[in-house]
């Protein structure tokens, strides 16, 4: 099978991903509504939040209802990936709803990010090896659980640090997301790229609302339900094995994951505690406007994708 053939084969699911595409942009004038009703409000500060005027951000829920019913319509029977996504991705989704209209502390949202690994893992299979390029390292079950749940919470976590300045989090999802699908079409695996590329343009449908100046944000209920989503696609097994090359397409959030909560134990801080020492905020403070930030930063991640994509997809 050649590149160039197996690139055409996401051309007969147009239909599906604009129908994701343009149901999550209905939504998400319902989705703002909803948001004010229910109080989910970014209120500017002197601090994290610098935008210019009170912002809802309840986007997510408008992504995760377009994602959920699109999967339910198109994705039938579904597989274990669907299964995990769905199943992980809504309790995942309810800790984000309660963290943006009540507010959670960060153990309590510790603990639904780890039920919802706990209940995705057993549906996806335990990692069975550590995996890097041609090295392998077998996994006995218990540390396969370990290695799972670390990667759910790094993807997790790290995805919700890049939503800091408009469409960030949006922009380096969908370049995650279209390297996802591309490589599983690549495999064959047309129901992880139909996924994939579903959740793509269930973002696509939202961008246009959180770019700058965004007049709504996803808020935790979307950044985690992305970040939850991207570590399914990251623990997708493609020939037997886990692809830790999949990192390359996630390079922005765990490098910022790793350069934050680093920092914070170096300063003797709580890692958990929020504050303005993101990659985003660094640049910003450098003088760089937030369009140019989110720019520099998108192509980095398009960078580091590209290079996962070369790991991934050798020449036939």
């Amino acid at each position: 099978m050649t590149i160039s053939s197996t690139f055409l084969l996401p051309m007969k699911y147009l239909f599906f991903f604009f129908v994701a595409f343009f149901f999550s942009a209905a939504l998400m004038p319902i989705a703002r509504r909803a948001g004010l009703v229910l109080g989910a409000l970014d209120i500017p500060d002197t601090g994290r939040h610098r935008h210019k005027r009170p912002t809802v951000r309840f986007g997510g829920a408008g992504i995760f209802l377009s994602f959920f019913l699109c999967t339910l319509l198109f994705c039938r029977p579904l597989g274990k990936t669907a299964a995990a996504l769905l199943l992980g991705g809504g309790i995942i989704f309810l800790c984000g709803v309660l963290d943006d209209t009540r507010g959670l502390s960060p153990p309590a949202k510790l603990i639904f990010q780890l039920i919802a690994a706990l209940a995705a893992l057993p549906v996806l299979g335990i990692p069975a090896e550590f995996s890097l390029l041609s090295f392998s390292l077998p996994l006995p079950p218990l540390l396969g659980y370990g290695y799972g749940i670390y990667r759910f919470l790094l993807y997790m976590n790290g995805v919700n640090f890049t939503d800091g300045i408009d469409g960030l989090c949006a922009s380096s999802s969908i370049v995650a997301l279209f390297a996802f699908g591309a490589v599983f079409f690549y495999h064959g695996m047309s129901d992880a790229g139909i996924l994939a590329f579903l959740l793509l343009f269930c973002l696509l449908g939202f961008l246009p609302f959180n770019l700058s100046p965004a007049s709504l944000f996803m808020g935790d209920s979307g950044a985690q339900l992305l970040g939850f989503s991207l570590a399914v696609f990251a623990m997708t097994p493609i020939g037997g094995r886990l692809c830790t090359e999949f990192s390359f397409f996630l390079a922005l959030p765990a490098i910022d994951t790793f350069v934050s909560v680093g920092r914070r134990i170096l300063q003797g801080k709580s890692p958990f505690r929020a504050d303005r020492g993101h990659l985003h905020h660094l640049l910003l403070r450098a003088g760089l406007s937030p369009k140019r930030a989110c720019k520099i930063l998108v192509f980095f991640s398009m960078g580091a994708a590209a290079v996962g994509l070369l790991l991934l997809l050798p020449p036939a």
